[in-house]
């Protein structure tokens, strides 16, 4: 009778106390709180406060050294919120890469000979590889780990994604397309978007002037003086240039790297399909699809980079003109002591939002013909069983096959290059203006749609879009 009487002694006790105990879940189920609210003088025991969070689906990932804690002086952490079990979190996989095996060495500027003398022409370095020399390799991804959740579910990991080899010009994949060889000797390229090509070089022993003329080039193009006024190269690869541009055009799809600089005067025009890498910039217009690099100064321009402009590595002085980049411009002085009007746009590339736009275009466009392509195919299939087909349906048919293959093919690519864009075109939140020194006031910063007019000078300071939509500045480190 007596231990009857315990037992429902017991019970009555862990129900009273199941009722002063709050269990919550998080919404994720990866952590699990819980609340004493102990209004009377309680008896509380370990295996109770756990047998409460097993009856609440809590039973993975609990603190036992926190509830033994609560039991030695529950009273103690009455009203408080307590964390007592936490999930283990799924580890994502590794995006699988694709590993360039050929690098430049880095060294620039002249080169010392055997014989001890200066190779003074020798200042920049080409990637030259041999045919069937292996140029790249592809890292696969990883598998992901699954978690578990504090009630012992298990929680789906991402996998990583599979790499892809971007290939261009005499370039060939082994038969597992997970490596890249030269199909002829010639250069390394990396043209836009990371496409790897092997292009012959043509080269310039000294500037381009009347005894050279205008220069159009399958592959890359080398000057090792200058570039006079008025003429024009255009490169399938890269343009390197080893003195300085004057009032000329050049156009690469790769990367144009200028040692001397560029003076402008107010015509011609730079275009790179990657990067331009220059010591100056005044008075020129300059595009990159990517980055634009300056060691010196900017001056009186108009400089636009898909993504960062860095002027920073020497004098770094952005002045005069107009500069606007996707993501971010970086450089050691903004504007000057008279307030020359110096405009910093960033976060803006109308270009691939105009592509972005055609693109999807070209998608409707594309469906839409797959489909009507597929509802033919259907018919002239219902025509073959019923014994109907015609030669001129038979010609149909191969027509109709060869539209869809083609819309099909041409609909991934654009979907390809649609995911591309809308990566580079994250929004505002990596939009970001850095000055290492002093930012002049007549400085005018452009953050999208938002506008800040700089009126008094400031130093060391990058500025960022806030959540108010406000050009907002911080301090930046000293380093």
């Amino acid at each position: 009778m007596e231990e009857s009487e315990s037992k429902v002694e017991q019970t009555s006790t862990s129900e009273a106390l199941a009722d002063m105990v709050k269990i919550k879940i998080s919404k994720d189920k990866m952590e699990a709180t819980m609340e004493l609210f102990l209004e009377d003088k309680i008896n509380v025991t370990y295996e109770e406060l756990l047998a409460i969070l097993h009856r609440n689906r809590v039973t993975f990932g609990i603190d036992d050294e926190l509830l033994r804690q609560v039991v030695e002086n529950p009273y103690l952490y009455t009203g408080k919120r307590l964390i007592v079990a936490r999930g283990n979190p799924p580890v994502a996989g590794k995006d699988g890469s694709i590993e360039l095996l050929v690098r430049s060495s880095g060294k620039k500027g002249p080169q010392e000979r055997e014989d001890g003398s200066v190779d003074y022409y020798s200042v920049l370095e080409l990637l030259n590889v041999k045919k069937g020399q292996l140029l790249a390799k592809k890292i696969p991804p990883t598998k992901g780990q699954p978690g578990t959740n504090v009630s012992g579910e298990s929680v789906r990991s991402k996998d990583g994604k599979e790499a892809r080899f971007r290939i261009g010009k005499n370039v060939l994949l082994d038969q597992d397309k997970m490596r890249a060889y030269a199909a002829i000797d010639g250069q390394l390229s990396m043209t836009g978007r990371g496409r790897l090509n092997v292009l012959p070089v043509f080269e310039v022993k000294e500037d381009v002037d009347f005894s050279v003329g205008n220069i159009d080039f399958i592959g890359n193009v080398i000057v090792h003086g200058n570039v006079h006024p008025g003429f024009t190269i255009r490169a399938g690869g890269d343009i390197r240039i080893a003195g300085t541009v004057e009032r000329a055009t050049l156009e690469a799809k790769g990367t144009i790297e200028i040692r001397g600089g560029v003076i402008g005067h107010h015509k011609g025009t730079i275009t790179a399909g990657v990067d331009v890498k220059t010591s100056f910039i005044q008075s020129a217009v300059v595009k990159a699809e990517n980055d634009v690099i300056v060691s010196q100064v900017i001056m009186h321009s108009n400089v636009s980079a898909g993504r960062d402009i860095i002027c920073r590595s020497t004098k770094g002085l952005i002045v005069g003109g107009i500069v606007q980049a996707g993501q971010k411009v970086v450089a050691n002085i903004i504007g000057n002591a008279t307030n020359t009007p110096t405009t910093v746009e960033v976060g803006t590339n109308p270009q691939l939002r105009e592509e972005l736009h055609t693109l999807r275009k070209d998608i409707k466009e594309c469906m839409e013909s797959i489909e009507k392509s597929a509802q033919g195919l259907r018919f002239i299939d219902r025509l073959a069983m019923q014994g109907k087909l015609t030669p001129e349906k038979q010609a149909m048919q191969i027509k109709l096959k060869n539209t869809k293959l083609l819309a099909e093919k041409k609909l991934a690519q654009a979907k390809e290059r649609m995911d591309e864009i809308e990566a580079k075109l994250n929004g505002m939140e990596n939009a970001r203006v850095e000055c290492r020194h002093v930012m002049y006031s007549g400085t005018k910063l452009v953050f999208g749609n938002a506008v800040r007019f700089i009126k008094d000078n400031c130093s060391k300071v990058a500025f960022i879009l806030g959540e108010d939509g406000q050009i907002t500045s911080t301090l930046l480190e000293s380093k």
